[in-house]
């Protein structure tokens, strides 16, 4: 059985597509490892916490999540 160019075309945009997921992917899960073994982000989640206002806010239990989400304000070279 021959292949037809709308085959291979319809296969090469799904490959690209899967290959382009997984990268960023990877560019997540890399950021998400980076961000997460910083030690000011260990200070932040234990100081969330034992802080009643934000379990008020939360929800018993606050727990640490897969996804990272904030802001980060900088002026340049310090942030």
């Amino acid at each position: 059985m021959a292949r037809t160019s709308a085959g291979i075309t319809a296969l090469s945009i799904v490959a690209a597509l899967l290959g382009l997921a997984g990268f960023m992917g990877v560019v997540y899960v890399g950021c998400s490892h980076f961000l997460k073994s910083n030690p000011a982000y260990d200070e932040a989640v234990a100081i969330a916490l034992i802080d009643p206002l934000v379990q008020e806010t939360l929800g018993v239990p606050v727990r640490e999540g897969f996804f990272i989400n904030g802001e980060v304000h900088s002026d340049g070279m310090d942030s």
